[in-house]
């Protein structure tokens, strides 16, 4: 929880400049600017869902790699290993999150809705 709310708070701290670095890096920035939290919403079920997917997939793999010996002194190198294997597993699992996010700052809302969780649940439902 304190890592899914530490999370959360850095994104709100920074997201003005995630919302310009996104669109510029997209070539999207235009004259008329975003609202700074522009697509705030998503990004935030994307941070805070990365982030308890993470440390979840983090416990299944090391009570998994540790189950035979509960007691087993486990090396830097395999932590460092089963912390990649569940970093992998945790974007395949929250990259649609991150892409919709990403997708809603550089195209801006196509259907004309003024909540831009209306795209997004859009874009869920009707691909």
């Amino acid at each position: 929880v304190a890592g899914v709310a530490g999370s959360v708070v850095a994104l709100w701290t920074f997201y003005p400049i995630e919302v310009w670095k996104t669109t510029a890096q997209a070539g999207s920035c235009s004259t008329k600017q975003k609202p700074l939290f522009h697509g705030c919403g998503i990004k935030t079920l994307h941070t805070a869902s990365s982030s308890f997917c993470y440390f979840f997939l983090y416990s299944c793999i090391f009570s998994a790699w540790t189950h035979n010996e509960p007691k087993k002194k486990v090396s830097t190198m395999a932590r460092l290993i089963l912390s990649a294997v569940a970093a992998m597993l945790n974007t395949m699992v929250t990259l649609p999150l991150d892409v919709m996010s990403s997708k809603l700052l550089t195209e801006g809302d196509k259907q004309g809705n003024q909540n831009p969780m209306d795209a997004v649940w859009h874009e869920l439902v009707e691909g």
